[in-house]
């Protein structure tokens, strides 16, 4: 065989098979670009629930310890905090998680440790009685 016979049979794409290519990318990208920001977020906001249901439990355990300990009920957070049972800020890893009290309502508020700016979820329950 030649060289020009040789070179005629290689294969090769066209370029409108890569271009067709590329747009069928460029569609795939669009559609799931916007998926992908949605799951980010439900998984930020599921990974900030489970950390303020963790303080909240670490609470709770606080809580029936000094109960247990002290065989009366704590008046509020600051005495569980003074007690050494419950710490008012907690770290969950990636969440900071943030205890206080206004009346009877105890609030957990997780904030992102990298940034310390960004409160995902905040959840207020009743002071135990």
């Amino acid at each position: 065989m030649t060289l020009t016979n040789r070179t005629r049979k290689e294969g090769g794409f066209t370029l409108i098979e890569l271009i067709s290519v590329i747009i069928i990318l460029g569609i795939l990208a669009a559609v799931i670009t916007p998926k992908y920001f949605d799951m980010t977020s439900k998984a930020k906001e599921g990974a900030a629930n489970a950390a303020v249901s963790e303080s909240i439990a670490r609470f709770n355990m606080g809580y029936a310890n000094y109960l247990l300990t002290n065989q009366k009920v704590a008046a509020s957070l600051a005495v569980l905090t003074a007690a050494n049972m419950v710490n008012a800020t907690m770290d969950m890893g990636d969440w900071t998680v943030t205890m206080s009290q206004s009346g009877t309502d105890v609030s957990a508020k997780a904030t992102e440790s990298k940034d310390n700016a960004t409160t995902v979820l905040t959840k207020t329950f009743a002071w135990p009685q």
